[in-house]
């Protein structure tokens, strides 16, 4: 079911199971996906029908999948996850957001006394703009995300429970999706993360499945993982980054990311021949196309 089912008193990922009592359960599952019902979500009111009649009928057409399952076994679908509604707007944000964070960075590491902000840190259009060429999705192919990167979790603690260790110039990646994930700077940290890594949130703050990229050495919580490729750069992990934001419609607080779960992920980006195609990332990112 959508995620939104029951915005905006919660978001929680929602699955309906119709089984026979009294009937031991020796079948296969059918499964079916209904994230699309028909609803949209109006500011004011909540969800409000829009399309029902065409969502049901798709859904009484599509073919129902025929798996194995148990109890302990997760029964969300991985690979049906609508990268196709991915935009040109999604990697203007995803910039705007770490631009921001970007100034304050500069603000907060260095001294004040001795930085020259260029415009006196006001961002312009051209800071974020990107390629207006159209993503063409049928040249995309979904790679595991544990082929592309090495994942391991932040060792740190958030700020609220160690205050001694505020005011400090290490920033620490929260379970946030604001400020480009940075949620304090403290003065120590239990694992400093090189730059040019890709955060992604596990759970908290209605984040989970948020990723943010980072090109500056950082710590994390426990909340996040880090995932690193030592030959991506900073373009490349802002295109990945906002791709990987659409975890955020399967994940949430009720049902939160693990290391179990993100080996089972594949995400959808541009290929050329069988192989993610980096330069074009970076150059739809630097709006170089």
């Amino acid at each position: 079911m959508p995620k939104k089912l029951f915005h905006p008193n919660a978001s929680v990922q929602t699955a309906i199971i119709l089984i026979e009592a009294h009937v031991p359960y020796k079948h296969k599952t059918w499964r079916k996906n209904f994230l699309d019902d028909g609803y949209i979500e109006n500011r004011n009111v909540g969800r409000v029908e829009h399309h029902y009649e065409e969502a049901i009928a798709e859904f009484k057409s599509e073919i129902p999948e025929v798996v194995d399952l148990c109890a302990e076994e997760d029964w969300p679908k991985y690979d049906n996850i609508d990268y196709s509604t991915i935009q040109k707007l999604d990697f203007m944000r995803q910039k705007l957001d770490f631009m921001r964070q970007k100034l304050d960075f500069m603000l907060q590491t260095s001294d004040v006394k001795d930085l020259i902000i260029e415009n006196n840190g006001v961002l312009e259009m051209k800071d974020i703009v990107v390629s207006s060429k159209p993503l063409d999705f049928s040249k995309w192919k979904s790679f595991p995300l544990l082929e592309l990167f090495k994942i391991e979790n932040g060792k740190d603690v958030s700020d609220e429970n160690n205050p001694e260790n505020k005011g400090g110039k290490i920033p620490l990646i929260i379970a946030s999706s604001n400020f480009n994930g940075v949620g304090y700077y403290i003065k120590e940290s239990k694992k400093i993360f090189n730059a040019n890594c890709i955060t992604l949130v596990n759970q908290g703050d209605g984040a989970s499945g948020i990723a943010k990229a980072h090109p500056y050495n950082f710590a994390a919580t426990s909340s996040v993982s880090v995932l690193t490729n030592k030959n991506l750069n900073i373009s490349v992990n802002l295109f990945i980054s906002t791709v990987l934001s659409k975890l955020h419609d399967l994940f949430d607080y009720t049902y939160s990311m693990s290391n179990t779960r993100l080996e089972k992920v594949t995400v959808l980006l541009p290929a050329k021949d069988d192989e993610p195609d980096w330069e074009y990332m970076q150059k739809y990112i630097e709006n170089k196309l």
